[in-house]
């Protein structure tokens, strides 16, 4: 579970810190480029918060491991939105005003909520896990002795 923890953390903050330190679609990808490949870092998340899931018996982590699909479903939903209205207003070559487009704006708004929840819960994921495996060893140790 510890490793899956760690390319988590790679998948869902690092992403969303690399991308404000880097200047976001403005910065080091195109707008058009950058929605796409953000969400395939999204869709991984899934994909390992779904491995995560059926490998533990902790209903904690299941729960918030369930909690991050979702947030991260919003955030592909958000992130899809954007790319459409970065499509509409001339893809590659968009300009800084389709962040004024009414569908890249209400599509942020599902987006950034979905993004942001997501690391929250990661922390309660995170430490929920921990707490699970030491369970789980002292569980494993008290049986050896028997």
């Amino acid at each position: 579970m510890g490793r899956r923890l760690v390319v988590l953390w790679a998948l869902i903050p690092l992403p969303f810190w690399v991308t404000i330190t880097t200047g976001g679609p403005d910065g080091l990808l195109r707008h058009a480029i950058f929605h796409p490949v953000y969400v395939m870092l999204l869709i991984g998340a899934i994909l390992l918060l779904r491995r995560l899931r059926s490998a533990t018996d902790s209903r904690v982590v299941r729960g918030f491991a369930l909690s991050i699909v979702v947030a991260q479903a919003a955030a592909i939903a958000g992130m899809i939105g954007e790319e459409i209205a970065v499509l509409q207003h001339g893809g590659l070559s968009a300009g800084r005003e389709v962040f004024r487009a009414p569908l890249h704006m209400w599509s942020a708004r599902i987006t950034i909520p979905g993004l942001l929840s997501s690391q929250i819960l990661l922390l309660g994921l995170t430490i929920a896990s921990v707490v699970a495996m030491r369970a789980e060893q002292r569980l494993t140790a008290s049986s050896h002795q028997l």
